[in-house]
């Protein structure tokens, strides 16, 4: 029964999915910027982060079919890389990387079916081959986190299995001894849970619960002390930041940021809004989006790579049989969090990328920016797809002011997003062109 709930849940919400979107309010401030579009569409994929690339394995493709592809996205050239496929097709697992080397946990053959995966895969980061772990899980699981503990140990917290709508079970990975151990259970059995490292404390928040609501506590996990036992955070989440199959990071170990996913089982909406977390100063709605996350906001796969939160994929509502089209997503987004203030820390970029003047244009506009010292630099303008119509410089500057002009004669109308790239990373803006 709480499986049927679940897929008319993904009916409701994905029927409500539209381009035009529900506007945060604030001031306008932050944006998801289109990237490059990933070759396989899907949903449900896992995602991790290593050295600023971006690698997404498996995924649904439909509620039935699943994909054993793995693709690397590189944020600063804007480029998808098909690697290796995976030995199997999953969806719905989790993924962590311990030294040079990404490993896949668990999961679904198929997102409608009723098996569950105790298999570990392992991605060798430099060779670029894939092998199965010798030693499975102790529980299979799927809709589960995973988060790394130094160099050495991945925890496997939540989720759900063929026995439990919501697991509380946590098991402790030691890929260098080939070893588990099963340590504390969290207090509230949860699957969608999101569970993240924020200084050297893993804390675990959001998802569903065994009886469909959704889990309002955050527990916490201290690896350092003795006995791995779980605490309660004092604090509870607020109502509009509860959600599951939402999408998350952190940054600049300050904060967590959750984004998207679904507000519950029984009359779910779609949900726009991002929060961050901090242990010392609780639950803050981020405000001021310009543009919201139309359609990967539900079961995207997310990472974090430089200063810039990054959403993959997601449901479309074909995927259960609402209307007709393509079932999963292939948009990329990333929002720039490089001017978020969390706390007393702040991110500062060498580089100033202004506003095109005028903005809207007609025919020209011009484009301003600053570099405080020497760098590459690549200024290229993209449509909301995420594919590059024009170039408008690459080539090496020295330290001072410049600017360049866009003709965008022959461009339709339409919003268009310019980047910036240095070697201090890559910076974004929003464009309109108007008739012309």
């Amino acid at each position: 029964m709480k499986k049927l709930k679940i897929v008319i849940g993904l009916l409701a919400a994905c029927a409500l999915l539209a381009p035009s979107g529900i506007l945060a309010q604030g001031q306008l401030n932050f944006e998801w910027y289109p990237e490059g579009p990933i070759l396989t569409p899907r949903a449900f994929a896992t995602a991790c982060e290593f050295d600023e690339q971006i690698y997404v394995m498996g995924g649904a493709v439909s509620y039935l079919v699943t994909t054993p592809s793995m693709e690397m996205y590189d944020l600063g050239q804007n480029e998808w890389t098909p690697l290796e496929n995976m030995p199997v097709s999953l969806c719905a697992a989790a993924s962590a990387v311990v030294g040079d080397k990404i490993y896949v946990f668990g999961g679904k053959p198929s997102f409608g079916g009723a098996a569950y995966l105790n298999s570990v895969y392992v991605y060798d980061l430099s060779l670029g081959v894939w092998s199965l772990f010798p030693l499975p899980m102790p529980t299979p699981r799927a809709f589960h986190a995973a988060c790394v503990i130094g160099d050495s140990a991945v925890y496997l917290i939540g989720g759900r299995n063929e026995s439990a709508f919501s697991l509380a079970s946590v098991e402790k990975f030691m890929p260098k001894d080939s070893s588990w151990t099963t340590i504390d259970n969290i207090a509230t059995p949860r699957s969608h849970p999101t569970a993240k490292v924020l200084q050297g404390k893993i804390y675990a928040m959001a998802g569903i619960m065994e009886d469909g609501e959704l889990a309002s506590t955050v527990e916490i996990l201290d690896p350092s002390s003795d006995g791995n036992q779980w605490e309660t955070w004092p604090g509870i989440m607020p109502e509009g930041a509860k959600r599951l199959m939402q999408g998350s990071g952190v940054f600049m170990d300050a904060a967590i940021f959750i984004f998207g996913g679904i507000n519950n089982i029984n009359v779910p909406l779609p949900l726009f809004t991002i929060y961050q977390f901090n242990p010392e100063t609780g639950f803050g709605l981020v405000e001021g989006f310009a543009n919201p996350l139309p359609d990967t906001m539900i079961a995207s796969a997310s990472a974090v790579s430089g200063h810039y939160l990054v959403a993959i994929g997601g449901v479309l509502p074909p995927f259960l049989g609402v209307g007709s089209g393509p079932m999963t997503s292939e948009r990329t987004w990333a929002l720039d969090l490089g001017s978020a203030v969390i706390g007393q820390k702040t991110e500062t970029i060498p580089v100033r990328l202004s506003q095109n003047v005028p903005n809207p244009f007609a025919a020209q506009t011009v484009i301003p920016y600053e570099l405080i010292r020497s760098s590459n630099v690549c200024i290229q303008v993209f449509d909301l797809n995420g594919r590059a119509v024009a170039t408008l410089f690459n080539g090496h500057q020295s330290a001072g002011e410049y600017s360049v002009t866009w003709d965008a004669a022959g461009i339709p109308a339409g919003i268009y997003f310019y980047r910036l790239q240095t070697n201090e990373g890559v910076l974004t803006k929003k464009c309109i062109l108007q008739n012309h």
